[in-house]
């Protein structure tokens, strides 16, 4: 499960949050119901605001963030420049206080947009997302309706056994050919490689050719979930759900074998989760609060150093913003991160 270290939470949060216990897959798809950006539960009927979920890609988001620029709200041009802080808390505790109703969460999630713990699998459910004391594992259960309907509900299907997942790399490997050339296969939101050397061979490739490094990071997805509840308050917020390679993974292949494309898909997620909250400031005329975490820390491995570099380039790209943008750490922040300040 992705993500830097968080809180241990309740065994018993699903039950806490939906008001019945999780059962099988089949019969939460029976009990729930989704539409329009609601999610009803037919046995209670008790409804939760959903959201409504996208998996854009990068370039899809510069493109609404100008037109939302265009048609912005006049506030929005003098409402100051981007700020940068690190913050040491707990992830609920972040998405419940009722100050940050309206902001920007980024997830560290698997590139299907869920948090599965090795071993399970989507039709397995998500209350077991409360075993690993994880960021991203934080993050779906505190916006459980978000997570419910991702993990039952999306593509109208749901992720179980047969349906067809979210797959946050798939707009990259139309663009790069990988069902020709087999550098990955997806499997269970894990990135990995389909060959030994598949990895290696396709980082050189993006780092021979300077035009398609550009044009994969724009072809990167992000999940976003957009106007979604917090449990236990009544406020919502905007989720962005971000994948990062399993660099620690597989001691076969050297962790500089996944540099470049790694480098990719980091530099991508702090730039669409940036862009993200930029649209709504200047949709909301207003500034908005951002919290980022470290996209491939913890379990996965990405280094430190390529996370923090990603980070600080999208912070020189968006430092005109009107964003409040916080990176969470659970402990005291690393030297590399303190350095951003």
């Amino acid at each position: 499960m992705p993500g830097t270290r968080d809180v241990v939470l309740s065994p018993t949060w699903f039950e806490e949050a939906f008001g019945v216990p999780e059962g099988k897959y089949k019969e939460m798809r029976s009990d729930f119901e989704a539409a329009a950006g609601l999610l009803i539960c037919k046995s209670t009927g008790k409804m939760f605001q959903a959201g409504t979920l996208r998996t854009p890609t990068l370039a899809d988001l510069k493109a609404q963030l100008d037109a939302a620029r265009q048609e912005g709200h006049g506030d929005y041009f003098h409402a100051g420049a981007l700020s940068f802080a690190n913050v040491t808390s707990d992830s609920l505790s972040l998405y419940q206080d009722p100050a940050n109703a309206g902001a920007v969460f980024q997830v560290s999630s698997l590139f299907n947009c869920l948090e599965t713990v090795d071993g399970y699998h989507p039709e397995d459910g998500i209350t077991h997302y409360c075993t690993k004391a994880t960021q991203g594992a934080a993050s779906a259960i505190a916006c459980p309706a978000a997570t419910f309907f991702r993990n039952y509900f999306v593509h109208s299907t749901g992720q179980g056994a047969g349906a067809r997942p979210v797959d946050l790399l798939e707009e990259l490997a139309s663009l790069v050919q990988n069902a020709k050339h087999g550098y990955w296969t997806m499997k269970n939101g894990h990135c990995l490689p389909r060959v030994d050397g598949s990895i290696a061979k396709f980082s050189h490739r993006l780092a021979t050719n300077h035009d398609l490094e550009n044009q994969a990071r724009e072809v990167v997805q992000v999940g976003v979930h957009w106007e979604t509840e917090v449990w236990q308050m009544s406020h919502q917020v905007c989720q962005v759900l971000c994948g990062a390679l399993p660099v620690g993974y597989l001691k076969a292949v050297r962790s500089n074998d996944w540099f470049v494309f790694a480098k990719v898909v980091l530099q991508a997620a702090y730039e669409a989760t940036l862009t993200v909250a930029s649209c709504l400031a200047a949709k909301r005329g207003a500034r908005v609060k951002v919290f980022l975490t470290a996209i491939g820390a913890g379990s996965l491995s990405n280094r430190v150093s390529w996370i923090a570099s990603a980070l600080e380039r999208s912070l020189e790209q968006f430092a005109s913003e009107p964003l409040d943008v916080v990176l969470v750490h659970f402990a005291a922040p690393l030297p590399d991160f303190e350095d951003l300040e």
